[in-house]
């Protein structure tokens, strides 16, 4: 999938970006690929971030926790019976 990007004209400190591209970059990678790459980390620490203060203040209550395991159960049980049943059809297969 091809990604859409944005052309933009940023002033960053000399020593800044020196050292960014001596520590950060990689080899042979592109002043825009480092630092879409680096904001892109930031973007994504960030959100993790957010979604775990989120969590402390609201935390999973006893209830939700016991919704989330029932779920994921039976969820479990759908893939193994699938996977049982794709063990069967290839039993057969084979057996011809």
């Amino acid at each position: 999938m091809r990604m859409t990007t944005t052309k933009i004209s940023v002033t960053i400190p000399t020593d800044v970006l020196a050292q960014a591209e001596r520590t950060l970059a990689q080899p042979g990678e592109t002043r825009s690929a480092l630092l879409s790459r680096v904001l892109a980390a930031a973007v994504k620490t960030a959100a993790e971030q957010l979604y775990a203060e989120g969590y402390q203040r609201l935390p999973v209550t006893v209830e939700e926790d016991a919704a989330m395991e029932a779920a994921a159960r039976e969820g479990f049980a759908d893939v193994q019976a699938e996977q049982r049943a794709r063990g069967r059809a290839w039993r057969r297969r084979a057996a011809r």
